[in-house]
């Protein structure tokens, strides 16, 4: 194959960053929305009480989900770009990682619930902290496989975990060839 004709075949870096930008700027659109929809019918669905916890609960937990769900995908994101063919030896390593801090921080949350609770004044959210545990669990992984999209450059699959499905076109991202 020419060098032309594989030059034809491989996008334009600068198309496929337009598209990137596209697509994930909906999934963050989507997820403004899907929090606006949450912030406008929780309060007609839950009583006043109930959604003052869900508020307090939601804004600890987010604090320490948010720093580590944007810590790993930035980490996987920077190694995975580096080399795409390490992409799958990140991904695993990036996995292995998150199992222990995931697990940790949800442990953290599950054991330390009564603490949390008790320095919130509130010692009715005990059972709330720990249900909410799960969150950055589940989100240690996430965050894995959309660093590994983002570093892949393939911003269209990223987006799609964003909105909340992954895109099975990618394989790679989901540890296949």
């Amino acid at each position: 194959m020419s060098a032309t004709v594989a030059a034809a075949e491989k996008p334009d870096a600068a198309v496929v960053a337009g598209r990137g930008a596209i697509f994930i700027g909906f999934a963050k659109l989507y997820f403004m929305l899907s929090g606006s929809v949450q912030q406008i019918l929780l309060p007609r669905l839950l009583a006043t009480a109930e959604f003052g916890a869900f508020a307090v609960v939601n804004s600890v937990v987010s604090i320490v989900n948010n720093t580590m769900v944007q810590a790993t995908i930035q980490s996987v994101s920077k190694f995975t770009a580096e080399d795409d063919a390490r992409a799958g030896a990140v991904q695993r390593a990036g996995l292995r990682m998150q199992a222990y801090l995931g697990t940790a921080v949800a442990l953290a949350l599950v054991l330390g619930a009564p603490l949390i609770a008790d320095f919130m004044k509130a010692p009715a959210y005990v059972a709330y902290f720990r249900i909410a545990a799960a969150i950055p669990l589940l989100y240690a992984f996430y965050a894995v496989f959309v660093g590994t999209a983002n570093g892949l450059r393939l911003f269209r699959a990223q987006a799609s975990f964003d909105v909340g499905s992954a895109e099975e076109q990618h394989p790679r991202i989901l540890g296949g060839p």
